[in-house]
């Protein structure tokens, strides 16, 4: 008899605890639930911020044809993948995910493990994609220091001795390019004679000599 009492203490005991356990299981679900749907939307509203803002001429930070490079040097791949949009691609696509994953019951470690590596994926496409449009923006773009060593025109006369500044005109990519020109020449370097660029002392001067 007395064993048929402790049996069902102990049964009791157990269904009491079950209802804490299951709680806390159901807990712990809810908040990994509450982060997937945190970072969806989280990446869908910054996304859709940042295409308005693109749609109406903000945050546009694309080069134009005529710009004129002092230096162009590649940016690390680390750099590049954490970047403002490579962000939102990963909080994206790690929400989205992470709530399919979630809807299929599968595990929790599962659904962070597949999540995780989606929004990892997705980062780097979007870093290789924007490296790629940044390489074709760049060659479009006019590296100036290609400009020492070439014959240029004086546009406006270039005063002696470092005077002054004047401008000369050179083609460099089958585009005429307009720079500031200084000269330590003996004398002035008048309109329409032919100089010879021996470096840039600025973002867009150079210093230059007559051409012998």
């Amino acid at each position: 008899m007395k064993g048929s009492v402790a049996i069902g203490n102990c049964a009791l005991d157990r269904l009491r605890m079950q209802p804490h356990d299951d709680a806390y299981a159901n807990k712990d679900i809810s908040v990994l639930q509450l982060i997937f749907l945190s970072c969806a939307l989280l990446g869908g509203v910054l996304f859709l911020g940042q295409f308005v803002l693109s749609m109406i001429g903000i945050g546009d930070h694309d080069t134009g044809d005529a710009h004129v490079d002092t230096a162009h040097a590649d940016t690390s791949m680390l750099f590049s993948l954490v970047s403002f949009r490579s962000i939102v691609a990963a909080l994206t696509v790690f929400g989205l995910v992470g709530m399919a994953t979630k809807a299929a019951g599968w595990p929790d470690w599962v659904d962070l493990l597949v999540a995780s590596a989606s929004g990892l994926t997705a980062m780097i496409a979007v870093a290789l994609i924007m490296r790629s449009m940044s390489r074709l923006n760049a060659d479009g773009t006019i590296v100036i220091q290609d400009a020492v060593g070439k014959s240029a025109t004086v546009y406006l006369t270039v005063p002696a001795k470092n005077g002054g500044f004047g401008k000369i005109t050179v083609t460099l990519q089958n585009r005429t390019v307009e720079l500031r020109a200084s000269t330590a020449a003996e004398a002035d370097i008048a309109t329409g004679k032919v100089v010879t660029i021996k470096r840039f002392i600025g973002a867009d001067t150079a210093e230059v000599e007559p051409l012998a």
